[in-house]
C-alpha cells in the first residue's frame, strides 16, 4: 500500500535485475529486519510485553516515519498491550473464560 502511493522505503530492488543473494543481503532488508527485532528497541526491550508482543515496521514507518518508530507513542503499541492486559485479566480472574483460552491454545 506504501508504494501505491508513492513511497518506496521497503523496495529492496526488482526480480528481474538483482539477484536473490543481493536482494536478501541488502542493507535496506537487513536494516528492516533490525528495526523489527523488539529486544533491541528502546522501551521495548524492558516491556514486561516483550516477549509476547512484536513488531510492525511497515506501520511505524507509515505513522511515524521511521521504521523502529518510537512503540509507546503509536497506537501499534497500546492495542498490543490493552490484548495482553485483557487476556492477563481474563486468566487470573475468570476460570470458565481461562479454561476456554488454554482449549484454544492447545488445539
Amino acid at each position: 500500500m506504501l508504494a501505491e502511493a508513492g513511497d518506496n522505503a521497503f523496495r529492496l530492488g526488482h526480480v528481474d535485475h538483482d539477484s536473490y543473494k543481493s536482494l536478501v543481503l541488502s542493507d535496506k532488508l537487513i536494516d528492516t529486519i533490525s528495526s523489527s527485532l523488539t529486544q533491541c528497541a528502546p522501551e521495548c526491550s524492558t516491556c514486561v510485553y516483550e516477549s509476547h508482543c512484536g513488531a510492525d515496521p511497515v506501520y511505524h514507518h507509515a505513522t511515524q516515519g521511521d521504521a523502529l518508530g518510537i512503540k509507546p507513542l503509536s497506537a501499534f503499541c497500546a492495542r498490543q498491550k490493552g490484548i495482553m492486559g485483557v487476556l492477563l485479566n481474563i486468566l487470573e480472574n475468570s476460570p470458565e473464560d481461562a479454561a476456554i483460552l488454554r482449549r484454544w491454545a492447545a488445539s
